[in-house]
């Protein structure tokens, strides 16, 4: 094996190691889930995590806390700012996104399902970007992190972690996810210029958004056509993560 293999499993092996000591599920108490269904297939216990306080997050997730926490706060507005126009930019803004992030990030990207010209490529990544899930280099390999552990206990958002967790929780605690500091999985992203400029931009193409739909079309369209297009996405995404993996058979 070269040296430079070597040398990646062994950080990698370490990461997984740092992984498992952090979480010591066999610590938390356990809780068990309501059941819905076939037992075979989801009965188990949960261990929830304790979560951060603000003041003990780092800068990182302190800045995904509130992007999150005021595109909630701003789609709370929507009903009562509420156009047909504004609700069709919302419909058609989640249709877009949400198809992008399904289509690019996740089965071209991720997965590799389907190859296409490196334009057309490029051009699916965009609405996905604007869905505020993470640039492609991010998602792609968290992704990629999640289905080589899926629901192991260095998951990173392991249903077993509570159902919390594995929906949004995981976002705001990046000290314990070292998993997703290595990025050695999506090499073939990183050498792509494009989508290391959507890397470096991604947190000025997010705040760039909201401002962009108030010039368009008021309140209205900031409230409908970002906020809550967007909170629904995110929803629906990671209702994958959590109802899914702990419901789903």
């Amino acid at each position: 094996m070269p040296q430079k293999r070597k040398d990646k499993a062994g950080t990698q092996k370490r990461i997984i190691n740092i992984m498992k000591k952090a979480n010591q599920r066999e610590k938390r108490e356990a809780l068990d889930l309501p059941t819905l269904g076939d037992g075979r297939f989801w009965d188990f216990k949960i261990f929830p995590r304790a979560y951060k306080s603000w003041e003990k997050m780092n800068q990182k997730d302190k800045i995904v806390a509130a992007i999150i926490g005021i595109t909630h706060v701003m789609a709370l507005g929507a009903p009562f700012c509420y156009t047909p126009w504004a609700a069709w930019l919302c419909f058609w803004g989640y249709v877009l996104r949400v198809g992008a992030i399904t289509t690019s990030y996740h089965r071209q990207l991720t997965h590799k399902s389907f190859k296409t010209e490196k334009w057309v490529e490029h051009a699916l990544a965009v609405p996905a970007v604007l869905a505020v899930q993470g640039h492609p280099i991010e998602w792609c390999s968290n992704h990629r992190h999640h289905h080589a552990h899926c629901d192991k206990e260095v998951d990173p958002h392991s249903p077993y972690d509570g159902f919390y967790w594995s929906h949004m929780g995981w976002l705001f605690d990046s000290k314990t996810q070292m998993l997703l500091f290595d990025t050695s999985n999506v090499a073939d992203l990183k050498k792509d210029d494009f989508y290391q400029f959507l890397k470096n931009n991604y947190l000025n193409i997010t705040i760039a958004q909201p401002i962009l739909m108030f010039l368009l079309g008021g309140f209205p369209a900031m409230c409908w056509g970002y906020a809550l297009s967007t909170v629904i996405s995110w929803h629906i995404t990671w209702s994958v993560n959590s109802v899914s993996h702990i419901w789903g058979n």
